[in-house]
């Protein structure tokens, strides 16, 4: 949900003391009519209070434009995680509007913290491993969100502490349902994965439960640039951002080419240096992360598990050398694999996570003829 206008934490203060007589009691829940933190496709979002007096956030969703949401409402009400924006209690109205009453974080979503707040590259560093913990959290229990963005990432507190929020385009799945079988084209075009760009001869497109990496690894990218989709949309967009294509399409489009897709993601630190990072370990750790969150094959991006750990060596330089080598080794043993041979080096202690199109250093067409084939 794109936000409008920015709503720093001192406005929400003011908005909750303005004027009272705008409020409406739903149930146990009050809600201030003239509170609007954002509006986006399927409702408005407004601060309220529970009967306890806490501040709380309601939104309004008009069912004629959803299907099947007060299902996914009910399975989403019975998720705990901190990095999981809480749903305490829906609720129908006559007039086909369903409110949503949830968790409410005083400091916005992710873009507007980024305006207010001075972001540091360790903030940074928590705020992904927020989102890879949420994403884990939901992947475990059959949930694909499909909207991963800035827009929708809340911040709770000072921490930073992140939440997952917004599952308006989010696939609930039944267990053992077959991940790889999505085909409905939906999120935001920016953050949206190769594979959204890649369709069969009927159109169609297919993609599985790693496009919520992928948009995590844009994000963070986001961050570390510090870019314009950082930014809420308030004005209309310009000719320009209708133009902008979208970092998926350039990879889908190489790979349709045979070309080379190594550089699409060409990650740029701010032109400060890094405070602690003369020897440029921290840089070379994001973009090694990002890379491998954003690989164009589905099944090389890494797990949100392995973010969390990816994450952690971020800055170790004893650590990321292991990782280097490790993905030299890899590159080596496809090599052999390739050379004609049909066999590979087996190595047992390697992950599978390092495959040749994660280390970055092999031609892409070695990697197209691999196909699917792992360390």
């Amino acid at each position: 949900m794109d936000l409008s206008p920015v709503v720093t934490k001192t406005r929400m203060d003011a908005l909750w003391n303005g004027p009272k007589n705008s409020s409406i009691s739903i149930e146990d829940y009050v809600v201030d009519m003239s509170s609007m933190l954002g509006k986006g496709g399927y409702g408005c979002v407004y601060i309220g209070t529970n009967s306890e007096v806490e501040r709380i956030a309601a939104k309004t969703v008009n069912l004629a434009k959803t299907e099947k949401i007060t299902n996914d409402l009910h399975k989403l009400m019975e998720m705990d995680h901190e990095n999981i924006i809480k749903l305490f209690d829906i609720h129908h109205k006559i007039d086909n509007t369903l409110w949503i009453f949830m968790e409410y974080c005083q400091y916005g979503d992710l873009q507007r913290f980024f305006q207010g707040t001075n972001v540091n590259e360790q903030n940074m560093r928590t705020i992904t491993m927020d989102i890879a913990k949420g994403v884990e959290y939901l992947h475990a229990n059959h949930v694909i969100h499909r909207d991963i963005k800035p827009a929708n990432i809340l911040i709770a507190n000072d921490t930073p502490l992140a939440k997952l929020a917004d599952f308006d385009l989010s696939k609930f799945l039944e267990e053992g349902y077959d991940t790889s079988g999505m085909t409905t084209d939906v999120g935001t075009r920016y953050f949206k994965a190769p594979e959204f760009f890649q369709r069969d001869a009927q159109g169609r497109v297919s993609y599985h439960r790693n496009v919520d990496i992928y948009a995590a690894g844009l994000t963070y990218l986001a961050m570390v640039q510090r870019n314009k989709h950082l930014r809420p949309l308030i004005e209309t967009p310009t000719d320009d951002d209708e133009k902008e294509e979208p970092i998926g399409r350039i990879i889908a489009e190489r790979v349709r080419l045979k070309q080379d897709v190594r550089d699409v993601v060409d990650l740029e630190l701010p032109v400060k240096p890094l405070k602690g990072d003369e020897d440029n370990n921290v840089a070379m750790g994001i973009k090694m992360l990002v890379q491998n969150m954003t690989c164009w094959k589905p099944q090389d991006r890494l797990s949100a598990r392995e973010v969390v750990e990816e994450l952690k060596t971020i800055g170790n330089s004893t650590k990321q050398v292991c990782f280097f080598l490790t993905s030299c080794v890899a590159e080596v043993s496809f090599c052999v694999w390739k050379c004609g041979k049909n066999q590979r080096l087996d190595i047992p202690d390697l992950k599978t996570r390092y495959h040749l199109i994660i280390s970055g250093d092999a031609p892409y067409e070695t990697a197209e003829q691999l196909g699917d084939q792992t360390v």
